[in-house]
Formats: C-alpha cells, sequence, structure tokens
C-alpha cells in the first residue's frame, strides 16, 4: 500500500505540492480579516441590545465571521503545511503569535472574575488554568468555552496548529494525514455528550480543510469576474441566512462555511492594492476580537440596565466600537509585535527580522 503511496506521490501529489507557496502578502485578506473581526462585534453588540436567541438577533449571522477566520487559517496553515516547514518552529511562532495578546484578556478576565464579581475563586483558577493551556472544558454557564468566551474559537485555532505540526513531522505523508481526518471525524458516534465528543462534534473543524481547498485552488487561474460573482454569491447567502434563518434546518457548515469558502477564495484571486487602512483592519482584527467583550460586559453591567433610549444606545455602541479599536492598536502594538518579537529572539538563537504577523490571520468569536 506505501509502495502505491509513493508512487503516486512521485506522480501526482509532490508535483501539485510544489506548485504550492505561501504569497508574501496578500493584501485583501487585510480586509478581509478586518470585516469579520467587525461584523462578530456587530453581532455580539446587537445581541447585547435584542437578546442573544436566533429568534429575537437582529443580526444573527454576524457570527459568520467566526467561520470566515477559519476558512482563511485553513488556507495559510495548509501552504505551510506544503512548504514542509520544520514542525517545532512552526507551533512555536504560531503560539507565540496568538499566546500573548490572550494571556493578557485571560488575566484580565480571571481577575475581574475573582476581584469584582466574587466567583468562586477555586473554580476560576481551575477555569483560568485550563483556559491558557486550550484545553477545552465546561466553563460556569455550562459552555463549552474559556474565560474570555470569544476565545472558544483559538482553542480550535490551537489544536489545528498543533494537528499541523504532528503532519509536519511525517513530511514525506504529511498531505495523506492531513486528509485523514475528513474520514475519521464524521463517523465518530456523539451520542456520548463528553467534553471531547462535543469539541470534536462542532462542525466548524471541517471550515479549517475549507480553507485548504480553497489554498489548492489558488494555483488555478480565476477570472476576476468569476472571483466578483463568487464573492456576490458568498455574502448573498449570509445574507438570505439573516431573513431566512437558513442555519436553523442547515447545518453551519453549508450555510455559512461554504460561504466563507467562496469569499475567502475570491479575494485571494483579486489583485487588491495593499493600504495603511487595510494594514491597520488586519493587524488589529485579533486584538478587535478579544477586546470587544470586555467593552460589551462592561455596558451590560453598569450603562444598559433597564430599558435605554435610543440615543443611549447609540452612544453606548459608538462608545464600545471606539474603545475597542483604541485598546486593540494598543494592544498590537506593544503586545502583538513589542512582546511577541522579544519572545521570539529569546527563543530563537538565529534571530530573522521576519514580522511574525506577516503571514498569519487572526483567530477568532
Amino acid at each position: 500500500m506505501m509502495h502505491a503511496y509513493n508512487a503516486l506521490s512521485n506522480r501526482f501529489i509532490r508535483p501539485f505540492i510544489s506548485s504550492i507557496s505561501v504569497p508574501n502578502h496578500i493584501a485583501g485578506f487585510d480586509y478581509l480579516r478586518g470585516f469579520a473581526a467587525f461584523v462578530v462585534v456587530i453581532h455580539h453588540i446587537v445581541g447585547m441590545l435584542t437578546g442573544e436567541t436566533r429568534a429575537t438577533h437582529h443580526f444573527w449571522v454576524g457570527a459568520a465571521g467566526v467561520d470566515i477566520f477559519f476558512v482563511l487559517s485553513g488556507f495559510l496553515m495548509f501552504g505551510f503545511l506544503a512548504e514542509a516547514r520544520p514542525p517545532v518552529q512552526f507551533w512555536i511562532r504560531r503560539l507565540l503569535r496568538v499566546f500573548p495578546s490572550y494571556f493578557l484578556f485571560t488575566t484580565f478576565a480571571f481577575l475581574v472574575n475573582i476581584l469584582i464579581l466574587k466567583r468562586d475563586v477555586h473554580f476560576q483558577i481551575w477555569h483560568y488554568t485550563l483556559s491558557l493551556l486550550f484545553i477545552p472544558h465546561i466553563n460556569q454557564l455550562g459552555d463549552l468555552k474559556p474565560i474570555v468566551g470569544a476565545g472558544w474559537s483559538l482553542v480550535y485555532e490551537f489544536w489545528f496548529y498543533t494537528f499541523i505540526m504532528i503532519c509536519l513531522f511525517f513530511r514525506r505523508y504529511r498531505l495523506l494525514i492531513f486528509i485523514a481526518p475528513l474520514f475519521i471525524l464524521p463517523v465518530i458516534d456523539y451520542s456520548n455528550k463528553n467534553i471531547a465528543h462535543q469539541f470534536l462534534g462542532n462542525n466548524v473543524i471541517f471550515e479549517f480543510w475549507l480553507g485548504a481547498l480553497s489554498r489548492a485552488v489558488l494555483c488555478i487561474s480565476i477570472k476576476k469576474s468569476y472571483s466578483i460573482l463568487m464573492l456576490i454569491t458568498g455574502l448573498g447567502v449570509l445574507c438570505a441566512d439573516q431573513f431566512l434563518h437558513l442555519d436553523r434546518d442547515m447545518n453551519r457548515l453549508f450555510i455559512w462555511g461554504i460561504p466563507a469558502l467562496l469569499i475567502v477564495t475570491s479575494i485571494s484571486h483579486m489583485n487588491m492594492a495593499s493600504t495603511s487602512v487595510g494594514r491597520f483592519l488586519g493587524d488589529t482584527s485579533y486584538a478587535v476580537y478579544l477586546a470587544h467583550p470586555i467593552f460589551i460586559i462592561g455596558a451590560q453591567r453598569f450603562f444598559l440596565k433597564g430599558n435605554p433610549s435610543l440615543i443611549g444606545s447609540a452612544i453606548c455602541i459608538g462608545a464600545i466600537v471606539l474603545l475597542t479599536y483604541m485598546t486593540a492598536f494598543f494592544v498590537h502594538k506593544y503586545v502583538d509585535i513589542v512582546a511577541t518579537n522579544k519572545l521570539k529572539k529569546i527563543i530563537f538563537k538565529n534571530r530573522q527580522n521576519t514580522p511574525l504577523n506577516q503571514y498569519y490571520p487572526a483567530p477568532n468569536d
């Protein structure tokens, strides 16, 4: 069997992988990351005002920004897999990209829970520890989320990076190992609702492989008109879901994942110019994603009690967005860049000047 795989690899797989390389920079992804983070922020703000249930939420589809992040992550990680990067170095660099800001906001949330909200200390220490280790667990509300609720997607991101590292260890068979979960995960019996089954049974996992598919077709030339058509179709399906509530009866992977695939694929084939605005939106998207729940929760507890007026709600929304992006700017500048690069210099003896966030999308809800 392995002889057959080697023959197949030499004939088809290796030429295909050699044709895949990670572009230095896809400017359109900056705008897309900024867009994805922004719609998630608006989704949570609207949920704060109208209720978190599907029936009452006026911008439910904003949560699909997370699906766009997952597809983006799969797109770029598959490129790194094709390049056969050193596995441990790859994993450490990914961890350095996501952990400093995550540690900052997780620690802040932990201190708020202990000192201000006066929640059970022993549970919070356990909750905090598992959150920092990216270990899936049930929080005090019965949800499979870390202390920073939006960080649930980062747990999936972390374990996907770990899976990519494992694939990279098996350099010759890395593509075979990469596609194996597509055949294993669907046949697992998820009737036992333990934590592992809840985590693996979430079909958003497959959106990473949708991103890989998008990356694989990057070597195929697609006309600009077709790219625009894909973008309009992807956005159109998401807009239709907002009004038709398609996700009530259909799988999230199809209703949000496939449109995210179309959107990412279309943007990757568009030759967009890099601008300072795009860079800002892309670079701060990760910190925006992590920071906004703090201001939303603060607004709920201190400023939006009872039935606020329309003007009061509008002011509060504007303040949340403004404070979120201001915080994200400073966190990106002093944590994502300064602190991360210092850690990089400490860990890696052979220093390189390549910015850690040159190729990496922000994870993300």
